[in-house]
């Protein structure tokens, strides 16, 4: 099984990426700038060491830059594994703007069919 999941930061994690962390020399960059880094991490509760990509952006006119990690046992390139987290987050945000959009979730027909096949259900029984 495959998996990709976030991890909330923490110290342990923060010390990893320490040298990311520093802002690029010289002005800022008026574009996005991206680091990553790949590297073992055992939480506690786990029986093994896990890979973890951790991502760090710097964007224009931000102080603080954000960071965020993900445990994986995907076998790609950090940025490839950032990539395709990213796409999947982005189609389960599509799933959750529909359902809030449209309330798929509460159908008037319990049946899963839709009213005219009730009807001629109801008519065939008749």
């Amino acid at each position: 099984m495959k998996y990709d999941i976030r991890l909330p930061a923490n110290d342990h994690l923060q010390r990893n990426i320490t040298e990311l962390l520093t802002r690029p020399v010289g002005r800022p960059s008026q574009k996005l700038v991206f680091r990553f880094k790949s590297f073992l991490y055992q939480a506690a509760s786990w029986t093994m060491a896990r890979r973890v990509v951790a991502k760090v952006e710097f964007h224009c006119g931000e102080l603080f830059p954000r960071v965020g990690f993900i445990v994986t046992n995907l076998a790609t390139s950090s940025q490839a594994m950032v990539r395709f987290y990213n796409k999947r987050g982005t189609a389960e945000q599509w799933i959750k703007e529909s359902k809030q959009a449209v309330s798929m979730t509460r159908l008037s027909c319990h049946r899963f069919r839709g009213q005219r096949g009730a009807a001629v259900a109801e008519r065939d029984r008749l």
